[in-house]
């Protein structure tokens, strides 16, 4: 929303300063929090990181916001503490039907990495072939030397040409020879199916 400059200027000032209001203890963090402020909110969401125990307040409270800068900064700091709580939390959210919670979800589980890699693992056997898509697409931004070995799993067993298909778009990047027989075996399978011929015949190639 436009405002007019004088206006503009005077909360510009106020927002750089952004001075908490209350104190920074854990319980003072946790209510503010729930605060009608989206201000106060955000510096609550922004204070909690240096706290582990706040990752289950934060993940709730993410279910609930409304304002984008304070989901922003709930996501920062769910990455900051990246413990089982966080990232268990953060996989939920990939069913959810708010799709800017998935793919901040998505992002904040590329974000933290390598540690992830056995949720993820867990993620490509859940019976909802989104979830299994939302885990590839997780696996693409992570550096684990297992990812191919999984892929490969899935497709050799997946029924699902959707799950295939982005399956096969991050093995066009880390395929190894070893993939070969798996991709051969989908690409049968699949024969008439234009995409996965495509999308397979690009990952031999690389592979080549």
């Amino acid at each position: 929303m436009m405002m007019g400059l004088i206006k503009r200027q005077t909360e510009n000032k106020s927002d750089g300063i952004e001075k908490r209001s209350r104190k920074r203890d854990f319980a003072g963090l946790i209510n503010q929090l729930s605060s009608s402020s989206a201000k106060e909110r955000r510096w609550a969401a922004k204070d909690l990181a240096s706290y582990p125990e706040a990752a289950r307040a934060l993940l709730d409270r993410l279910e609930v916001e409304e304002s984008a800068s304070v989901r922003e900064v709930i996501f920062s700091s769910l990455i900051q503490i990246k413990d089982d709580v966080a990232i268990s939390g953060l996989v939920d959210l990939l069913r959810s039907e708010d799709v800017s919670l998935r793919n901040g979800a998505v992002e904040a589980l590329r974000e933290i990495g390598a540690s992830v890699g056995p949720y993820v693992k867990k993620m490509l056997e859940d019976p909802d072939p989104d979830v299994r898509i939302f885990a590839i697409n997780v696996m693409d931004s992570i550096d684990l030397p297992e990812i191919e070995e999984w892929l490969l799993n899935l497709i050799d067993r997946e029924q699902n040409v959707n799950v295939c298909a982005v399956a096969l778009e991050v093995l066009c990047n880390i395929g190894t020879d070893k993939s070969r027989g798996s991709i051969e075996k989908l690409k049968e399978r699949f024969k008439d199916e234009p995409y996965i011929q495509y999308v397979a015949d690009i990952a031999l190639k690389n592979i080549d």
